[in-house]
């Protein structure tokens, strides 16, 4: 189905920055994750492409005139040099790597640290030179990030005590500006082997959203869960005692994990996990619901119509009629079964809530007191 413009339009106004829903529409998965991830690119690529709107609806449509011109270059290589696309690698790249090292939460100098920082920088460049109808080649640049990490950072020490003798002010701050430097030197080396990498897709395909959504979904997951994992390692509160200072979610969870309230609400979610396994999801949740106060005792609940075998506008008299069937089929004296004595406590129980809530007996209740 032809990709609308005003959907589009639409998408890119409620989605926002964040949401990308018109890269989600016309089926630019790349682009949104990368504007998912950054806000919209920092807030500058969701503006630009305000502008860029008419040129994705193209492609989007695989119009006549859009596959001619491109039939010419599919599978060449890009040649054309755009700044905006080698500063935003950059920036993705430094976002990622941060992301990654917080989230992994590896900081001492070891093959894990650089093979992090490395994959961080590969994958915002790769991604950043891989959006619409292009595509770089993955694996050489993470190879370049990779390389660049093994070799300048093996000289990030040396350099750093070399910056401070040299800059004595900046001493203290040496290891931190050399870190980087190293950092975008290595996102420039693997933008520079994206670049020479990148060509036009050799084929050009609509695929359907219901495809693309596991891929998608598993993506938003993945994104979510290393910065959760950031936040834990290293998000600082203020302290609820000592306003001045602040604490780690880390250490405030752990405390909490410790703590009396944790221990007893884990017990009570134990206690609930065990009800709903012995008695079922209706009759356990029921359970669940009546403990907590949210109905008493005389409430129906859901099984009271399974067990009378009712519809749920039963009246008095189809509720009655039932209860009387069920009480000479289960009644001990008269039923050889050895779980009659239980299913007739059953259908009392339920008999009782049911003809006591039924609208004909409020009604008849109503007409008694006057």
């Amino acid at each position: 189905m032809a990709k609308s413009r005003c959907v589009a339009y639409t998408c890119w106004l409620c989605g926002g920055p964040f949401l990308a829903l018109h890269h989600l529409y016309l089926g630019r998965d790349i682009q949104w994750f990368l504007w998912f991830t950054t806000f919209g690119g920092f807030l500058v690529g969701w503006l630009s492409d305000l502008c860029k709107m008419p040129d994705y609806i193209r492609q989007a449509n695989l119009s006549q005139k859009f596959m001619e011109q491109y039939s010419k270059r599919a599978g060449e290589h890009v040649s054309e040099w755009q700044i905006a696309r080698w500063a935003g690698a950059v920036a993705f790249a430094a976002l990622y790597e941060a992301v990654l090292l917080h989230a992994v939460n590896v900081y001492t100098p070891t093959l894990l640290h650089g093979f992090v920082r490395a994959l961080g920088r590969a994958m915002g460049v790769w991604m950043s030179f891989s959006s619409g109808t292009k595509r770089s080649s993955v694996r050489w640049t993470i190879v370049a990030a990779l390389v660049c990490e093994l070799l300048l950072g093996s000289l990030a020490a040396p350099l750093a005590r070399v910056y401070g003798e040299r800059w004595p002010h900046r001493r203290s701050y040496a290891e931190t500006d050399i870190h980087n430097l190293v950092s975008v030197l290595g996102s420039l080396v693997a933008a520079v082997a994206a670049w020479k990498t990148q060509r036009y897709r050799s084929a050009l395909r609509a695929r359907h959203f219901c495809v693309r959504l596991p891929f998608i979904t598993l993506a938003a997951l993945v994104w979510s869960a290393l910065l959760f994992s950031a936040l834990y390692h290293h998000m600082e509160v203020p302290d609820a005692d000592n306003p001045t200072k602040t604490r780690k979610l880390k250490d405030m969870w752990q405390e909490f994990v410790r703590s009396d309230s944790y221990l007893q609400l884990k017990a009570v979610v134990d206690r609930w996990s065990k009800l709903v396994k012995e008695k079922g999801v209706l009759e356990g949740l029921q359970d669940i619901a009546q403990e907590m106060g949210l109905f008493d005792e005389n409430t129906p609940r859901w099984t009271d119509y399974q067990v009378l075998g009712v519809k749920y506008d039963a009246t008095d008299a189809e509720i009655k009629a039932r209860y009387r069937q069920l009480a000479k089929l289960y009644h001990p004296d008269k039923s050889t079964d050895e779980d009659s004595a239980a299913k007739m406590a059953q259908v009392n129980e339920a008999y009782r809530r049911l003809i006591a809530r039924t609208p004909d007996t409020t009604d008849r209740q109503g007409k008694e007191e006057l």
